[in-house]
């Protein structure tokens, strides 16, 4: 064996510099491209572009898995968009979207095998049907991907309007008008809602339909029946061009909570007669059940402290179309930002269809 006294002095330099450059060079960075399976789809999204994944439903987003630090890739089309980060089924941050583009670093604990990271909408974007959008997920530091985590074989289609997508649901009660754009953005959130709640409580996987302003037939403000839900009800993201494939995502249950906004009394139009909304509930419950047949529907009405006429035409279409029906009433102290639920609020939504839920037996 040939000892270290006879390797040339210059020679063992040169060996140790090598192995010093060898150790510090950083480990390759693994990289997700939108388009990579290993990505899932959390609620409704746009998978028609290979370089993007587009989102704008509430509480909608992606999920995949890692075992250390990532920088997530994020767009959005206007500013304002919060991200809600999960890991392993908890909420850990949340996190401004960056506009019009950028990275977010998403601490991941090291070691410990992979953990499943999800990032959801947070807040509903009022400035227009604004989009958000995700291109890609890179590694950092020697961190690699897993496969797409596994999700609940239960599943619950939620519709509605500003109750279901958690408009001002972070205000505090007594109710009060809000105080402009940044007031409601700030306090939405789509996650701590009624469809989050009653999923995490069944162990079942979740999309929300929903837009504020929006009825089954017309909107808060425009009552021709026009501009309705029904309008988007198979768009992949709210006012988009790409419709959904039915056949990627079929829930068990339907939830829809629709009515109030077709009954406001900021409308520029007169209200709907009973019979234009019996049509109007005819064509959305007819979408569904042509796009999700077997699933279970249920219309949803949520009283403010006391019952209003349009309810009953809600149980009217209800029996005719033989779906099932939920009546739960929110007392005023439990009202917030422009007359709507708080989280206490929530809880008692979420309450009334798990109750319905275990008496109905929806699974």
């Amino acid at each position: 064996m040939t000892s270290l006294r006879h390797i040339p002095r210059r020679a063992l330099m040169a060996v140790a510099l090598g192995v010093s450059i060898f150790a510090s060079l950083p480990a390759q960075a693994e990289i997700l491209d939108a388009c990579d399976p290993r990505i899932a789809s959390l609620g409704r999204t746009d998978r028609t572009d290979p370089v993007r994944i587009r989102f704008n439903w509430p509480a909608s987003g992606i999920a995949f898995s890692a075992n250390g630090e990532v920088d997530v890739r994020l767009e959005s089309s206007d500013p304002g968009f919060r991200i809600a980060v999960f890991i392993d089924g908890k909420r850990e941050k949340d996190i401004e979207c960056p506009h019009p583009a950028g990275s977010v670093r998403i601490p991941i604990p090291a070691g410990g095998g992979m953990h499943a990271v999800g990032l959801r909408l947070a807040n509903e974007n009022h400035h227009r049907p604004a989009k958000a959008g995700v291109l890609g997920v890179e590694t950092v530091g020697g961190a690699a991907f897993g496969e797409a985590p596994v999700f609940p074989a239960r599943r619950i289609l939620f519709v509605g309007d500003s109750y279901t997508v958690g408009y001002g649901a972070l205000a505090k009660a007594p109710p009060r008008p809000s105080a402009g754009l940044s007031d409601k953005m700030a306090l939405d959130d789509c996650v701590l809602a009624y469809p989050g709640a009653v999923a995490q409580a069944l162990d079942a996987g979740y999309a929300v339909v929903a837009r504020s302003g929006y009825g089954v037939r017309g909107t808060i403000t425009d009552g021709s029946g026009r501009e309705s839900l029904r309008n988007h009800l198979r768009e992949a993201v709210f006012g988009g061009e790409a419709p959904v494939n039915p056949a990627d995502w079929r829930p068990d249950v339907v939830v829809v909570r629709l009515g109030a906004n077709d009954f406001s009394a900021s409308k520029k139009s007169d209200p709907p007669t009973p019979e234009q909304f019996a049509t109007a509930w005819d064509e959305l419950i007819g979408r569904l059940r042509e796009d999700y047949p077997g699933a279970r529907i249920e219309l949803l009405v949520i009283a403010k402290g006391a019952r209003e006429p349009w309810h009953a035409l809600v149980k009217e279409s209800a029996a005719r179309l033989g779906c099932g029906f939920i009546e739960t009433t929110v007392p005023q102290g439990e009202l917030g930002l422009d007359w709507h639920l708080t989280l206490d609020g929530h809880t008692r939504v979420c309450k009334a269809l798990l109750a319905a839920a275990k008496d109905q037996s929806w699974f």
